[in-house]
């Protein structure tokens, strides 16, 4: 069982489709698998907080969106991310990046699409 270090990129995007093109663009152009996107519920916290008394900002759907990258190639998966993510946009979302434990490497059998 091959086992390396690695680091956990997790962005959150806004649910307009860029989980997908990132997913699909991560697995074409850098062979990676070890991708999922969860949906979810979020709150800007950059929104105007303009509200009335005793209640909350407008609620919206967002996408988590986890990368298992190897430890010695994260900093360039980091910022590969963030721009095909187009993070750096108005309401583009956030990047960060973690420690990992070791992961075992995931490939799929040959022929499958």
């Amino acid at each position: 069982m091959y086992k390396e270090a690695s680091k956990l990129i997790t962005c959150v995007l806004p649910d307009d489709g860029i989980d997908k093109y990132l997913i699909n663009t991560l697995f074409r152009d850098k062979n990676i698998t070890q991708v999922e996107s969860v949906a979810c519920l979020s709150m800007n916290i950059l929104a105007s907080t303009a509200v009335n008394p005793g209640t909350l900002p407008e609620t919206s759907l967002a996408k988590i969106v986890r990368v298992v990258v190897p430890q010695t190639d994260a900093e360039e998966f980091f910022h590969f991310i963030y721009d095909k993510a187009d993070i750096g946009r108005a309401g583009g979302g956030v990047i960060f990046q973690s420690d990992l434990s070791p992961c075992t490497t995931y490939t799929l059998p040959e022929g499958l699409e």
